[in-house]
């Protein structure tokens, strides 16, 4: 049976994120991030240990389900390379999703299946499963870098001949930028949310208004009612 658990994730002024997380066989793990429009997103994701009987399957979607990056061979090579990822954030949309989900081959299942029609229960046999399914998860380890990349630093200073101080400097000065971009941005999404809220609680008051409004006339039409009603029976 299929698992499904959400991760929210939040990236401030840091442009970089990592996350590591164990998954189980059937199982699906997703990362919910925001990324600022149209920027570029940069990533890679690790896997331990490696299972060439598994298929681990990792995708990438918009806001609309909308898949952007998918590949199911994470995770099966000896030498544990990781998997890297790129993509162009749209215009519109900010928020994206990173799933995972480990499905085990054909043969890993029978393994599986026979394991379970074992008619031993005893406490020796449950330790043993409860060791071999620690054994099945998987630690997966997720970063991805938000922004423009930056240069490289090492060929320019051999280019260049350029002194191990004024590298640090072109770095300092790179990572500046990143962050004016980043303040720029923060400002801009601050502004958006508040014409939102102030959208809001004028529509609220009208609403309150238009409430208030409909209730006075509900009470008067009552007594109105009620006035002429005892008129007619002659009570009043």
């Amino acid at each position: 049976m299929k698992k499904t658990t959400t991760f929210f994730c939040l990236l401030l002024i840091s442009n970089s994120l990592g996350i590591g997380f164990e998954i189980e066989p059937h199982e699906e793990k997703c990362i919910h991030e925001e990324f600022k429009p149209n920027s570029s997103v940069y990533g890679f994701v690790a896997v331990q240990p490696h299972n060439p009987k598994s298929n681990l399957n990792f995708r990438i979607s918009g806001k609309e389900d909308e898949i952007i990056y998918q590949t199911g061979q994470i995770g099966k090579a000896e030498d544990g390379d990781a998997e890297t990822f790129s993509f162009h954030s749209f215009d519109h949309e900010t928020e994206y999703k990173f799933c995972f989900y480990d499905s085990p081959s054909d043969d890993f299942e029978e393994n599986k299946e026979g394991e379970a029609n074992e008619e031993s229960i005893g406490l020796e046999k449950k330790e043993g499963e409860e060791s071999e399914r620690k054994q099945e998860k998987r630690r997966i380890s997720i970063y991805y870098y938000n922004g423009e990349r930056h240069r490289d630093y090492e060929a320019l200073a051999k280019k260049q001949h350029l002194q191990p101080i004024e590298i640090d400097l072109m770095k300092i000065e790179d990572q500046i930028m990143d962050l004016q971009k980043e303040f720029a941005f923060m400002k801009d999404l601050e502004a958006h949310h508040r014409e939102t809220n102030e959208i809001t609680n004028q529509r609220v008051n009208w609403i309150s208004l238009l409430s208030t409004f409909l209730l006075i006339s509900l009470a008067v039409g009552q007594i109105i009612y009620l006035k002429r009603f005892f008129k007619s029976k002659q009570l009043l």
